[in-house]
């Protein structure tokens, strides 16, 4: 998924990622939701496309989530926790 219509990569990374056979690019959308979780697994996301508003599911078995290159230039700057190796450690939802 990405929530825009083009990659903001380098040059040579979109290259590599777009030419994958194992990635398949769903531009314009963000993940809503990510299901089974309180089952301790993953077995799809919803997704939103962010130009029509159309809801999705996509299955899968996992996620991972890329948010940035520098991690003290992202969303959760000052919000949440990094293990030593730059791991992200949610805050648990309230």
């Amino acid at each position: 998924m990405h929530r825009r219509d083009a990659l903001r990569a380098s040059k040579i990374m979109a290259e590599r990622t777009l030419s994958n056979p194992k990635i398949k690019p769903v531009w314009d959308s963000a993940v809503t939701e990510v299901l089974d979780v309180k089952q301790d697994k993953v077995t799809g996301v919803k997704l939103k496309n962010l130009k029509t508003g159309a809801e999705s599911v996509l299955s899968c078995a996992g996620v991972f989530i890329a948010i940035a290159t520098d991690r003290t230039r992202n969303f959760s700057r000052g919000r949440s926790k990094w293990t030593p190796a730059a791991t992200y450690i949610p805050r648990k939802a309230r």
